[in-house]
């Protein structure tokens, strides 16, 4: 369904986003941590990822975003994130203009 907010033409996948949330919120569940700290795991996992910026609105959320990096995601934990989030992705494509099609991607 196209969200009414949307000025392209285009279905949105608020489903599948929801349902991938809830599958990250999931593994979160299970192994202990915070969608934020998977998050940045994650990110410094990806070798496509040259750096992340990363905010903290007091020094114990600092504190808590360096505790995330200090002990990497497995690759196994990995392959699973990718699995879970790999649909979504290719459903979106690969522009990453949420208020554009792909024919007038302000991205590139």
């Amino acid at each position: 369904m196209k969200s009414a907010a949307a000025r392209h033409a285009l279905c949105g996948e608020e489903q599948a986003t929801r349902q991938t949330l809830a599958a990250l919120r999931a593994v979160c569940r299970e192994n202990g941590r915070t969608l934020s700290e998977l998050a940045l795991k994650w990110a410094v996992a990806n070798r496509d990822v040259a750096c992340s910026l990363v905010g903290s609105r007091s020094p114990s959320k600092l504190e808590a975003n360096v505790r995330a990096v200090e002990h990497p995601l497995s690759a196994e934990m990995v392959r699973r994130l990718n699995a879970i989030t790999d649909p979504l992705k290719e459903r979106l494509g690969r522009s990453f203009d949420y208020y554009e099609g792909p024919d007038n991607d302000r991205t590139r």
